[in-house]
């Protein structure tokens, strides 16, 4: 599995991941603040618009922080798997 960057600015970037013929994104947030926020969301709302979905994300443990900001996104809840480590994955699903 490649990480594609499909967005990069100084303050953050996302990725694409194909895992299991799905397209899962990913983001990495260097600096947080409202005007950080409001920036990545516009190149979200970008990238959407050109993507068209689905797209997934996932995250092994919910965290109060996590939830906010892919609801934010405009994630919702698609199904809980269990890992090989037999922890709980939540993947989330957005679509337009």
């Amino acid at each position: 599995m490649v990480k594609i960057p499909v967005i990069i600015r100084p303050d953050y970037k996302f990725y694409i991941e194909e895992f299991q013929g799905l397209p899962f994104m990913h983001c990495d947030v260097y600096n947080w603040s409202p005007t950080v926020f409001k920036a990545l969301k516009k190149d979200w709302n970008t990238f959407t618009e050109l993507h068209g979905g689905p797209l997934y994300c996932c995250k092994e443990y919910e965290t109060t922080g996590y939830l906010k900001f892919i609801a934010a996104l405009g994630f919702k809840l698609f199904s809980k798997e269990v890992s090989l480590k037999g922890n709980i994955v939540y993947i989330y699903y957005w679509s337009d």
